[in-house]
């Protein structure tokens, strides 16, 4: 609850400086360095699909119904804010300006709730991406639940080559849905682990990172962001017509074969050479 002390000063520290996202009104002591039209506007997001991160999905109409049977599938997928509803500006204003102001207003865990995990770690970002940023913002969220959560945290992944310079929010739906991005794993996966990233837009990323822990021995994986961007899970709604939702599924139903299939080889060369 805000003092009377904090009520009076509110005009004075709107007078001296604009909302860091708006740049227009000035920032309240509510909500600083945010005004409190801005604020108000930050949402808490809703239950996503455990199969395809989406908003609203009723039984048997998932966006991709395909992973359903997918066994490396991601167990379950959450999100802290909502990008959409004037949230999206928020959040990317910490994401371009950072600091442990904004860090302390929006990497708050506090009422929500988290899967029983072992180790947590992060979607690893390109070079070029955290040198523009001067930090590597998926492992920052990471850290902070981490330290939430009271569990151990650290790198697992690395990426495998550069993914070019647009922001996964300026792909085309398809291009994030077929474009598989490659990582390797750095180091040993428990079996429990809380794949964390900043933004959630089509799942894609998350999912490739998933796949590898996978491969390397993490049994039950969950994936957690700081923000995601709303898409609704019904294929009306999506607006994807149905030989775009085919071509899509094929193309991401082959990837996954083939990787279980290579999977499954490497399994075997490695019993073999253990018998021998």
């Amino acid at each position: 609850m805000l003092t009377p002390l904090a009520h009076a000063l509110d005009p004075i520290v709107s007078a001296l400086t604009l909302c860091i996202s708006c740049h227009q009104s000035g920032p309240t002591i509510t909500g600083f360095p945010f005004c409190s039209l801005c604020w108000s506007l930050l949402r808490r997001c809703p239950s996503l699909c455990h199969y395809c991160a989406g908003v609203g999905c009723p039984e048997g109409d998932c966006r991709f119904p395909w992973r359903k049977g997918d066994t490396t599938a991601i167990r379950s997928y959450s999100a802290q804010w909502t990008m959409d509803e004037g949230g999206g500006p928020l959040l990317r204003a910490w994401k371009k300006v950072g600091g442990s102001l904004l860090k302390s207003r929006l990497l708050k865990f506090e009422g929500s709730k988290f899967p029983s995990v072992d180790f947590v770690t992060w979607v690893p970002q390109t070079q070029s991406r955290i040198q523009r940023l001067g930090r590597s913002t998926s492992r920052e969220v990471a850290e902070s639940l981490a330290n939430h959560l009271g569990l151990p945290s650290g790198p697992l992944l690395e990426t495998c080559h550069n993914r070019g310079e647009l922001r996964q929010a300026e792909r085309r739906l398809r291009e994030r849905l077929t474009d598989q991005p490659r990582f390797k794993v750095i180091g040993t996966p428990p079996k429990r682990v809380l794949l964390v990233d900043d933004f959630l837009t089509s799942g894609q990323t998350l999912r490739s990172a998933a796949q590898e822990l996978s491969r390397w021995g993490a049994f039950e994986i969950h994936a957690f962001a700081l923000g995601a961007r709303l898409i609704s899970g019904t294929r009306e709604q999506t607006g994807l017509n149905g030989s775009l939702m085919e071509s899509v599924g094929r193309s991401i139903a082959v990837s996954e074969k083939r990787d279980a299939s290579e999977l499954c080889q490497a399994n075997r060369l490695g019993h073999r050479r253990i018998a021998g």
